[in-house]
């Protein structure tokens, strides 16, 4: 698994997954390279899941342990326009605790650290 890192204004990091699924077979290495990415200072971070199609448990938690590691320091906004994906965050009431943006363009993404 790879990651796509792009660097935006004001500090801000798109990081996007090469897979189509985040399941317990990349879970590990996905949360070992998003905790790289904070530990290098990146504290302000859309994580972009428009390729991704599936997500199990095991990447829900990744998202959850990101999410709680920048919590306190940071932002993490998430950014797709997957219906499925969208779908599981609200059956999971991730929703209400993530900061999630229903689109596929950065900048609708990049408004919500404005309101930091």
């Amino acid at each position: 698994m790879n990651l796509i890192t792009s660097e935006m204004t004001n500090n801000i990091v798109k990081i996007e997954p090469e897979v189509s699924r985040i399941d317990s077979s990349v879970a590990g290495k996905f949360k070992e390279l998003l905790f790289a990415k904070i530990e290098d200072g990146n504290l302000k971070i859309i994580l972009d899941l428009n390729q991704v199609k599936f997500i199990d448990s095991s990447g829900l938690g990744v998202i959850v342990a990101t999410y709680k590691k920048l919590k306190a320091e940071g932002m993490l906004v998430i950014l797709t326009k997957s219906q499925a994906i969208l779908t599981m965050f609200k059956i999971t009431r991730l929703e209400k605790v993530l900061n999630i943006v229903d689109s596929e363009n950065i900048l609708d993404a990049m408004k919500l650290f404005d309101k930091e």
